[in-house]
């Protein structure tokens, strides 16, 4: 199976492919791996894809400002305009300022464009580029003091402008390198290797994020017919994933349910995409006295398989919600995801983790169990949100921490049995250490020595 990567810009576009044991771009038909976005129709209705659409887009613009009509130029100078077209465009990623010119019979041309005047016509765009590098930050739970390093991709990381909007929003100057604009398409070569399970990147596993949330419809008490959305997955939790959330009865002898599966970030259900229903029987008993868990397995495939199991009974019912994709590979993805089918809590590590801070509680003076117990609450929070990352990263704390208050140890010097130099424990001494027998009301009057106390 052959597999390529497209890297499909909204300004160049590149293609990739996994070969020779590394990711190679593919070159257009005019050597350049660089395919800009663009379709131009020309007079005679003949289209023209890429880097001679772009030119002739900024030309038109050129033309366009001065007021004068294509129809003007003789063929050579609208050569020499395209020329000077994308000699601008270049220069414009590099410096400042750039002076654009063309002649038009005798009548000489020319744009001037500087940095200041691009600030102002691309106000818009900054403000589109802060909200989305703000919604990124606020989605990972961090701020621009958490960031190490801001490295950029794509074309436009080349322009000045940019850099010193980035470098404004982190304080600190951003990484570009000089093949910034093919990074993503090595990258999605790099996919392909893995997709065709390359021997020499068999070791790689692919982790994605999911773009929109993914849920179930709740009841609302007080508008039946507007549904709440709660949450299973979050957006932007890492793929592959799986997580558990239960729910209860809603009425009396309530004896079946229906779980609506639901994509987005509205409040209502019914304002989200709604991606199935699943209905299964439950043991009629009094509100709240029943309960079903609800499972949402996901993966970077787009495959999402939803288990919902009685509580009480065990029962489960598995729902398949998937792309078009062959039945024998589906089950083979959906075989592959039952391992993940896992609740924090089951897993060794964390139960050896809750072990210890238990059996620490104990250990511990009285002022520091409560130190102990909120580590303990801390951790279940984290294994009730099932966040693989979050559970992680406190629980390489707790190591640290529980080990500090374990070790304690008022005798700090290794035992050594093959020492000869003890002073073993001697009766006779011990009761008369100078060899005469002293009564022990005599012993604490003597003088010159320090045996003063109180009682």
């Amino acid at each position: 199976m052959a597999v390529i990567g497209i890297d499909l810009g909204t300004t160049n576009s590149l293609g990739c492919v996994y070969r020779n044991g590394k990711a190679e771009l593919i070159p257009n038909a005019y050597g350049s791996y660089l395919t800009p976005s663009v379709v131009s129709m020309m007079e005679d209705g003949r289209l023209v894809v890429g880097q001679p659409a772009k030119d002739r887009l900024i030309a038109e613009h050129f033309l366009l400002e001065h007021g004068v009509a294509r129809q003007q130029l003789r063929a050579q100078e609208y050569a020499v305009l395209l020329k000077q077209a994308e000699r601008c465009k270049k220069l414009l990623s590099e410096q400042d300022e750039v002076v654009m010119h063309a002649t038009v019979g005798d009548q000489l041309y020319e744009s001037t464009y500087t940095m200041d005047r691009l600030f102002e016509e691309s106000k818009a765009l900054l403000k589109e580029i802060r909200q989305v590098i703000g919604r990124a930050l606020k989605d990972g739970k961090m701020t621009i003091h958490d960031v190490d390093l801001v490295v950029m991709a794509g074309g436009y990381s080349k322009m000045p402008l940019i850099q010193k909007y980035i470098r404004h929003l982190f304080h600190q100057a951003p990484m570009v390198q000089r093949n910034c604009d093919e990074l993503i398409a090595l990258g999605l070569g790099l996919v392909c290797g893995v997709k065709e399970r390359k021997e020499e990147i068999k070791g790689y596993i692919l982790t994605d994020i999911c773009p929109f949330s993914l849920g179930v419809a709740t009841i609302n008490e007080a508008d039946p017919d507007r549904a709440y959305m709660a949450n299973i997955i979050n957006r932007n939790t890492v793929l592959p994933c799986s997580r558990v959330r239960r729910f209860y009865t809603a009425s009396d002898q309530q004896d079946y349910v229906v779980v609506e599966v639901h994509q987005g970030e509205n409040t209502y259900a019914q304002d989200n995409l709604l991606l199935g229903k699943i209905e299964i029987s439950v043991p009629p008993k009094p509100k709240g006295k029943e309960a079903i868990d609800v499972r949402f397995t996901y993966d970077i495939n787009g495959i999402l398989v939803v288990d919902t199991r009685v509580v009480s009974t065990g029962v489960v019912k598995t729902h398949i919600i998937s792309q078009k994709i062959p039945e024998e590979e589906l089950e083979q993805r959906v075989r592959e995801l039952e391992k993940l089918k896992v609740h924090p809590r089951d897993l060794s590590e964390n139960q050896q983790m809750l072990e210890r801070l238990e059996a620490l509680y104990q250990e511990v003076y009285p002022e520091q169990k409560d130190q102990v117990q909120q580590m303990i609450r801390t951790f279940e929070g984290f294994l009730d949100g099932q966040n693989p990352r979050q559970i992680q990263g406190y629980r390489r704390y707790l190591e640290k921490a529980v080990s500090v208050l374990e070790y304690y140890d008022p005798f700090e010097e290794e035992f050594d049995a093959s020492e000869d130099d003890w002073d073993l424990w001697d009766e006779e001494e011990a009761q008369d250490p100078d060899g005469e027998e002293t009564s022990e009301e005599e012993f604490w009057k003597k003088e010159g020595d320090d045996h003063s106390w109180t009682s």
